[in-house]
Formats: structure tokens, C-alpha cells, sequence
């Protein structure tokens, strides 16, 4: 999910990327294209 994650932020194509960043992001309801909300808590462990 973090590589899928990386080429959405266009602004900043070489930005070093953390999965605790990742993580936050899809706590505050965000989600990537492609991936379900099932995906999602999955990936979060819940």
C-alpha cells in the first residue's frame, strides 16, 4: 500500500515516505484508489 501511496503525492515525486505518515493519513478516513475500506482496516490491523 505505501508503494501504491507513493506516486499519488505528484507534488512531491522524491519525498522519503514513512508508513507511520501512511498510516495516519488513512486513519482520517482516507483511502486509496483501488483499495477497499476492508483493505484498508486490514492494513491497519484492525
Amino acid at each position: 500500500m505505501l508503494c501504491t501511496w507513493q506516486p499519488s503525492l505528484a507534488s512531491e515525486p522524491f519525498a522519503f515516505l514513512k508508513w507511520g505518515q501512511l498510516q495516519q493519513w488513512l486513519q482520517t478516513g482516507n483511502c486509496l484508489p483501488g483499495y477497499t475500506e476492508a483493505d484498508v482496516q486490514l492494513t491497519l490491523g484492525r
